[in-house]
């Protein structure tokens, strides 16, 4: 059994008296597993990086394949295609040929087309080169500009735009959703999980990783410190330090991380989760993940690329959307993961991916994303900062809609943890992950 060459799908074995048995949903290993043990170190990256890393599981029994591998009935083969080898060409030019092609190919889908559409760039690819996509969905306020662009956007390609307006939907901890995260991934990161009653489609297309594989999103970019705050620049940091830079774009909270150790006690008495510091914890296991790294790259940049896309957190977005609907999922496609391993890292960036969507087509930018009103990254970065730092001037909306004030105004706090007062005080994040490791260890 061999996955995709990044395991944008999992595969999860066990030996069953003395068989090995895999499975790509975790759920159906664990009711074959006499009294799953918990693994203590899984269980304590989940809750402070919202990522189990590595191929381990919750579980002790149950492990993944790696990442491009061979997962046979004895053992585990590697292979080795996705391997980094930066090589001179036309990058843009390349982008563009392929990323056309990505999209022509996946254009078969038989019945009603929808997209899941917000106001950046990556979905906008979709509707300018297929023109059969009747629907578009963007999570929202009626009246936030993310949604206000969204619908411009869909208007200029001739489809029809729903709003789903923020709820408990969007927070929803079913049983359904939670069982996506596979125990090893946030189920928050399924975004559209509590609408699909509303997603009347057939085939759903996404821009899921164009950041990471396209935009160097998890690379460290350089910049000039300012009032405390960094200004990227458009250059690599030359001798970046990996570990310490993804904790800051991961899903770390440094604070709050201290805080939570001292109430999961109560939470998971089963298990001994106290730690003398959770920052020293994952540094050292994303160090122990970036040294695997080294036999499949050639630069410190793209070790960093690597390790996520090893470690990809939003993974159960693409999972439940393909086990609902046709969901063609475009990055994958073999030579986009060519361009990617072949293109030098400081030419995997939005000023790369912008020249190529405009060669798709020209008016593709016509309607500004929210928080890229001008056509120069440096300048959109520029305004970003000073919005962030003058008084009486408003800040970029985010592109997602406000999760603590979902999370009080539905008194989620109270349904989930009724009998666990202290845990209220944590960000919603942290509160959902303590959330996502109890329905996993109690089922």
């Amino acid at each position: 059994m061999a996955t995709d060459s990044i395991r944008s799908w999992e595969c999860y074995y066990t030996e069953v008296d003395g068989k090995r048995v895999f499975s790509t949903d975790i759920a159906m290993l664990k009711h074959l597993v006499s009294d799953p043990t918990p693994d203590r170190r899984s269980v304590l990256e989940f809750l402070h990086l919202g990522t189990v890393l590595g191929e381990r599981t919750l579980f002790e029994e149950i492990s993944r394949a790696p990442l491009d591998s061979c997962l046979t009935a004895t053992d585990i083969r590697p292979l080795s295609r996705f391997t980094y080898e930066p090589q001179e060409f036309d990058y843009v030019s390349e982008l563009t040929t392929r990323l056309r092609r990505a999209v022509h190919l996946r254009s078969h889908f038989p019945g009603k087309k929808g997209i899941l559409l917000s106001g950046g760039k990556d979905s906008r690819v979709f509707l300018s080169q297929l023109p059969d996509i009747e629907q578009t969905y963007t999570i929202g306020r009626e009246n936030s500009r993310e949604v206000r662009v969204a619908r411009r956007i869909a208007n200029q390609y001739d489809a029809a735009h729903s709003v789903l307006e923020p709820s408990d939907r969007y927070l929803s901890t079913s049983d359904e959703k939670l069982r996506y995260s596979q125990s090893i991934k946030e189920a928050l990161h399924i975004h559209h999980a509590g609408y699909d009653d509303l997603l009347d489609v057939d085939v759903m297309y996404h821009g899921l990783l164009f950041d990471t594989l396209f935009k160097g999103y998890f690379l460290e970019w350089d910049g000039v410190e300012v009032l405390g705050s960094k200004l990227p620049s458009t250059t690599l940091v030359s001798d970046p330090n990996p570990v310490d830079s993804l904790l800051s774009t991961l899903g770390f909270f440094p604070g709050p991380s201290e805080r939570l150790t001292q109430f999961v006690g109560a939470t998971f008495p089963e298990l001994d989760l106290d730690i003398d510091s959770p920052r020293e914890f994952l540094k050292s296991s994303l160090q122990e993940e970036l040294n695997r790294c080294w036999d499949r790259t050639d630069s410190v940049h793209n070790a960093m690329d690597l390790l996520v896309i090893r470690n990809q957190p939003v993974m159960p977005f693409r999972t439940q959307l393909a086990d609902n609907y046709h969901e063609p999922f475009v990055a994958i496609d073999t030579r986009l993961l060519d361009w990617h391993l072949k293109t030098p890292p400081e030419h995997r960036n939005s000023e790369t991916f912008r020249k190529a969507l405009l060669r798709i087509d020209g008016d593709i930018l016509h309607h500004r994303p929210p928080s890229q009103p001008h056509d120069s990254n440096k300048i959109n970065q520029l305004e970003r900062f000073f919005r962030r730092k003058l008084p009486f001037v408003e800040e970029f909306e985010p592109a997602w809609p406000n999760r603590k004030q979902i999370y009080d105004e539905y008194g989620l706090a109270e349904k989930l943890f009724p009998d666990n007062r202290e845990i209220h005080t944590l960000p919603v994040r942290l509160q959902l992950r303590v959330h996502n490791t109890r329905w996993w260890l109690d089922r």
